[in-house]
């Protein structure tokens, strides 16, 4: 059954990544690792000015990582968007680092962020009402691991909230 799972999530995965660009996408890792979980946020550049609140807008590439440079809260406060929460209990969400990194389809923004539990969670609600509530046409790809236990979930205005039970 986890063999099956598996290969479903990579065919899902290999589809998505191979179908060109429609825009307003982004993707997500969170590594489950006990009472702590290790992110990984991926935006497109060109799709980062649909993300950052109003006033923030760039229009190109060059102008987005300039913005980026000189305003580093940036991550922190698209990072308030995403709330996670184990068992109902929050698990506050911090930025480590950020960088913008070359990819196949264009540069993209890449934040690598924590967040502490108080427990392991039994169950893991991953929560992204507010950032769709900024951008109601995006859409956002997440990988969900916990060892062995891997899920991939699509978020979108219509299932900004998923709950997940690892193992």
């Amino acid at each position: 059954m986890k063999l099956k799972v598996a290969l479903v999530v990579l065919l899902c995965l290999g589809a998505w990544v191979a179908q060109a660009h429609r825009g307003n996408e982004s993707q997500m890792t969170l590594d489950l690792q006990a009472a702590r979980v290790q992110g990984r946020w991926s935006i497109a550049l060109h799709d980062l000015p649909s993300l950052l609140p109003a006033g923030s807008v760039a229009i190109d590439d060059k102008a987005v990582a300039a913005l980026i440079a000189a305003k580093p809260e940036l991550g922190a406060q698209l990072l308030q968007r995403v709330r996670l929460a184990a068992d109902g209990a929050v698990c506050p969400v911090l930025l480590l680092r950020h960088e913008i990194v070359q990819r196949a389809g264009g540069n993209a923004w890449v934040m690598h962020f924590e967040a502490r539990c108080v427990k392991t969670p039994a169950r893991v609600t991953v929560d992204l009402r507010p950032l769709f509530e900024l951008a109601p046409k995006h859409v956002m790809l997440m990988k969900l691991e916990a060892g062995a236990w891997v899920r991939a979930a699509l978020f979108s205005a219509d299932s900004a909230q998923q709950v997940f039970v690892p193992g």
